[in-house]
């Protein structure tokens, strides 16, 4: 794709028509690319002056790493605008006065209806107290095969009220992984622990990773990265927010790939539910999420 236009750089400095080498490549990945774009979020947008020359500096971030982007053209910046939000940018990289820099062409803000279309691979890894946790997590996410499940997992993860929080939130308040970023620590562990078992087929399997990673969710709305409880989470166990969060995701869930979500409430709810609305016994799956969230506990758990 060609772009029919010149854009202008600081210093009289213009560059001619480029092709777009990636779109959505890992921040990580972008030390090569002369332009790319892609939706990331922002973690500093500070205006600035130098050389008598207005402009603003933007960090992006995304889970591989940040960069530095500077941006000179006052028609981009749209007053919405602001750090720890998601923004669409455009980018071309460019060396003057013996200096290279990273130019925006292109920054638009994320609209929400767009939610579903983010992935936890745009998660900020800087904003994670435990970054290497939310490595951990995008690997067990990446493991899933079936489809399905995998399309569960990021909306739920990527609804904006749960993302950030899921990367800060403690795993509990006094007892197990009680530190900012403890809630991913725990349930990365406890998918660790829960796909030690080697007599389920691939979907059970995912099941069990999706069912460990989220089994907690309803803890991103109860308890802040300050280890303090919030209004909600003195009003509302955790385990009855966990249906909540995961409620329009399970709905497509039932569309798209009947009883699989089922098995997953099932999963998160028999320990609690009242045997006279529930089956007799709990399901294998079921079984083995409680066992493996007991033995998270410890926080011995060791990755390899």
């Amino acid at each position: 794709m060609l772009l029919l236009s010149f854009f202008f750089f600081p210093y009289g400095v213009t560059i001619d028509m480029t092709e777009i080498h990636s779109f959505q490549p890992l921040l990580d990945n972008t030390t090569e690319l002369t332009r790319f774009r892609g939706t990331y979020f922002l973690t500093e947008f500070e205006s600035r002056i130098g050389d008598e020359q207005h402009y603003w500096k933007l960090a992006l971030a995304d889970s591989s790493g940040e960069l530095t982007v500077y941006c000179y053209d006052p028609e981009f910046i749209q007053d919405h605008i602001a750090a720890g939000m998601y923004v669409q940018v455009e980018v071309v990289r460019k060396s003057t006065r013996g200096c290279e820099f990273v130019q925006c062409v292109q920054l638009h803000s994320w609209e929400r209806e767009q939610e579903k279309r983010l992935s936890p691979m745009q998660l900020p890894r800087c904003m994670c107290p435990k970054p290497q946790a939310l490595d951990w997590f995008l690997d067990f996410r990446n493991r899933i095969r079936v489809q399905n499940l995998r399309r569960f997992l990021d909306r739920v993860i990527m609804q904006p009220h749960v993302s950030m929080a899921f990367l800060t939130a403690p795993g509990s308040l006094q007892d197990h992984f009680s530190h900012p970023g403890g809630l991913i620590e725990h349930s990365v562990a406890t998918a660790w622990s829960v796909i030690g078992y080697q007599d389920h087929s691939f979907v059970e399997r995912d099941l069990a990773i999706v069912a460990a990673l989220l089994h907690d969710i309803g803890k991103t709305q109860t308890m802040t990265s300050d280890l303090v409880r919030t209004r909600l989470g003195r009003l509302v166990n955790h385990n009855h927010l966990t249906l909540e969060i995961c409620a329009d995701a399970l709905a497509e869930m039932d569309l798209l790939a009947p009883g699989l979500g089922d098995q997953l409430r099932h999963a998160w709810t028999s320990a609690e539910t009242d045997s006279e609305c529930c089956e007799p016994e709990q399901s294998q799956l079921a079984e083995r999420l409680e066992e493996c969230d007991l033995n998270s506990f410890s926080e011995h758990v060791v990755f390899p």
